[in-house]
């Protein structure tokens, strides 16, 4: 009658990126391990996405108390009772880094904050890079330092950044 979480921290860069840090907007760094055990489920793996704001909802439904409407997690249940379920179409994450004195000078920057604020998908991961901005402030696009995209189908280790490629733009009509 008992449930058991075990999840961990994300991944270090060991050169890869030409980086040797632990954070980043890369899957290595926003990859971490998850897993549940809960009386009736069966053991497996799932490739569904997620994100640690689900456990809450999770261990809610698996322990049969209502989950709190409030909440920006999803529950894991349909995933653990069906490991090819989907719950959530992407998961989202962001990292903050400064730029460099002269890079901000260079720009025109008053301010050095960097935010990456990702969105990864089955089959992609965009990051978009705000200067000086926090995702509690309305959009501006005067803010936007850079995109990425990366495309997991042809570029599993996220090495060519296809934002500004026409091939990725979608009818525009």
């Amino acid at each position: 009658n008992s449930v058991v979480v075990l999840w961990g921290d994300h991944g270090w860069h060991l050169g890869d990126h030409d980086l040797w840090e632990k954070h980043t907007t890369f899957e290595q760094a926003n990859r971490s391990p998850l897993l549940i055990a809960a009386p009736g489920m069966k053991a497996g793996s799932s490739t569904a996405l997620s994100e640690h704001v689900d456990i809450f909802p999770t261990l809610c439904q698996l322990a049969g108390v209502p989950v709190p409407s409030n909440l920006a997690g999803k529950s894991l249940v349909p995933v653990l009772k069906n490991k090819t379920a989907v719950v959530k179409d992407f998961a989202m994450s962001q990292y903050y880094r400064s730029l460099s004195a002269a890079e901000a000078k260079r720009l025109g920057y008053t301010e050095r904050k960097m935010w990456g604020y990702s969105m990864r998908t089955d089959k992609f991961r965009f990051v978009m890079w705000m200067n000086d901005f926090t995702s509690t402030q309305a959009f501006n696009p005067n803010k936007v330092y850079a995109l990425e995209l990366y495309d997991f189908e042809k570029d599993p280790g996220e090495t060519v950044n296809v934002a500004n490629d026409k091939r990725y733009d979608k009818d525009k009509d």
